[in-house]
Order: structure tokens, then sequence, then C-alpha cells
């Protein structure tokens, strides 16, 4: 019963960091849109969809400017996945949530949050830690009712 127990501690927490994950994803969504529309805009400006400021770049034989084109390339993948995990984690439900997050998660993110998190006891969390301890639990009664059913003797 402690090694449920030891189990379903942190796992209590999984509700909140998933929260506090979400509250960066959405400020890091925020700071690159404002970088990838300039950036849009920008090349609009000079009669460029995005495609061909981009090429632009790549082709220049200056290495910086190579380098920035690539920069600027990362940043706006980096908004799309970003921007999908956000509207993932929106539509889905505590438990999707998590699941979601565990998937797809973003490292740079992830890290951040890791380093920064506020553990925190919440509705959310005591319950998702109880349905881990109940699951921890059943699975050690369930590995030790096999291991222990072989070892009946037969009756003579």
């Amino acid at each position: 019963m402690q090694v449920a127990a030891v189990i379903a501690y942190p796992a209590s927490q999984a509700p909140e960091f998933k929260n506090q994950y979400t509250q960066r994803l959405g400020g890091s969504v925020n700071e690159l849109r404002v970088i990838v529309r300039n950036f849009d805009e920008d090349a609009s400006r000079s009669n460029m969809d995005r495609s061909e400021a981009l090429s632009l770049f790549k082709n220049n034989p200056e290495p910086f400017v190579r380098a920035q084109g690539d920069r600027m390339e990362e940043n706006i993948l980096r908004f799309d996945n970003l921007q999908d995990q956000k509207i993932a984690l929106e539509r889905g439900g505590t438990l999707d949530g998590m699941i979601t997050l565990a998937l797809h998660y973003d490292q740079q993110l992830f890290d951040q949050t890791r380093e920064n998190y506020k553990w925190a006891w919440t509705e959310e969390g005591l319950l998702f830690g109880a349905l881990v301890f109940a699951m921890s639990l059943l699975g050690m009664i369930l590995a030790a009712s096999m291991l222990l059913g072989g070892r009946r003797e037969v009756e003579a």
C-alpha cells in the first residue's frame, strides 16, 4: 500500500503541472505569433509570401543572413507545433490533456515548467492521485495473486 501512495503522491500534481505548462505554452504561442506575423507583414510589404521570403534568406551568400532565415523557419515551425498543442490541450479534459502533454510536449517549455513548478493541491489533482493510487494498488494485488497463484500445492 505504501508503494501505491508513493506513486500517487507525485501523480496528484500532474493536473497542476499541466495547468502551469499550459500557461507557459499560451505565452509562447502569443510571442511567436507576433514574430511570425511581423515576418509575414514584412514579406508582404516587399511583395513576397512567406516561402519567397524564406527562400531569399536561404539563397543569400552571407552566412549570417542564411542563419537568420534558418532561425525564422524554426520559429514558424515551433509556432505551428505549439499552437496545435495549445488547441489540443484546450479541447481535452484533464486526462486527455495530460495524455496530450505526455505525448507531445515541447522540451524547452517542459523544462522551464519543471524548474519553476509550484506544488499545489487541487480537486483535480486529488482525484487523479486517488485514481492512480487505486490503479497501483489493484496492479499490485493482481501481480501478487498471479505470483502466489502458481504456488498452490496439489491436495492428495
